[in-house]
């Protein structure tokens, strides 16, 4: 039975660091509910936990360079263009269609991997409130 007990608590921890959760420096708290769709709730409920990670978009390494952390993630998302597709607009402000973020996290961007790469996708309430700010005006609220 130690056996038994030991695989599985050693496959679990494999299953862990697989999908990035095993290191203690990216640990992040869950959402605290629905997210909304202002660029306060996103940070907190999205960007803060799944995008604001060290070798992400936090930190000295950043991916694309984009840092999507509190207070730095508006003017490094509205109105610049992605370093991946130059002709578009990482957010696009009133267009969430023509938006390389939400190419990205839809799993639709023509290049690179899906976002966030080393969290699980986002649900479609988090891409929809994300969408919706954007198509509001991706204002800095």
């Amino acid at each position: 039975i130690y056996a038994i007990l030991i695989f599985g608590f050693v496959a679990c921890l494999g299953f862990i660091s697989s999908c990035g959760y095993g290191d203690e420096t990216t640990m992040q708290p869950t959402p605290s509910g629905p997210v909304e769709p202002t660029l306060n709730s996103i940070q907190s409920n999205i960007f803060n936990i799944s995008c604001a990670l060290s070798g992400c978009h936090a930190g000295p390494n950043l991916q694309q360079g984009m840092s999507l952390e509190k207070g730095k993630a508006f003017s490094n998302l509205v109105n610049v263009p992605s370093k991946e597709v130059p002709s578009l607009f990482r957010v696009k402000s009133s267009d969430s269609a023509n938006s390389y973020l939400v190419q990205k996290i839809e799993g639709r961007a023509a290049k690179g991997d899906r976002m966030p790469r080393k969290r699980p996708p986002l649900t479609s309430e988090q891409i929809q409130a994300i969408k919706t700010w954007i198509d509001n005006g991706a204002q800095s609220n």
